[in-house]
């Protein structure tokens, strides 16, 4: 196990990992490093296809971020990468979870929740687990076979 400053690699050796899971404190500051440690981990895109794919992914982080702070939780959050054929990341919170199938607010409204709407327009094939415990998403990587990612729409 490797710590980095509140980012902690298992396992250290990166080609021994088919399944790379980073555990880091839901604090802003560490987004950083887990962007970084992922865009490194991944297979690689062209440069338009990295900003929206990672960028969806950063959405995803900072709503598990703002899940924790909102019911003052300070359980890690939890980026798993899982390489291979289906190559994905899920990000885990444990926050006061939600209804994915509830209606977001509108954009210019004032509210929060436009995350989600953002990283489902990016990865429409992405995944949400909700419920008390907390919220665990999944989003496909475009490399991955049957992706429907459009980085044109």
């Amino acid at each position: 196990m490797i710590d980095s400053g509140g980012l902690t690699l298992w396992p250290p050796n990166p080609a021994d990992r088919p399944t790379l899971t980073l555990t880091f404190a839901p604090d802003l500051a560490n987004l950083a490093m887990a962007r970084l440690t992922l865009r490194r981990t991944m297979p690689s895109l062209d440069a338009e296809t990295a900003r929206l794919y990672f960028g969806a992914v950063t959405e995803i982080i900072v709503n598990a971020i703002n899940a924790h702070h909102q019911t003052n939780s300070e359980d890690p959050i939890t980026v798993e990468v899982m390489l291979g054929e289906h190559t994905r990341v899920t990000v885990s919170d444990h926050g006061g979870g939600f209804d994915p199938e509830q209606p977001r607010p509108p954009p210019g409204s004032g509210g929060l929740g436009q995350g989600i709407a953002i990283a489902r327009a990016i990865c429409p094939d992405m995944t949400i687990i909700s419920g008390e415990g907390g919220t665990s998403v999944t989003l496909p990587h475009p490399s991955s076979d049957g992706l429907s990612f459009s980085p044109g729409d």
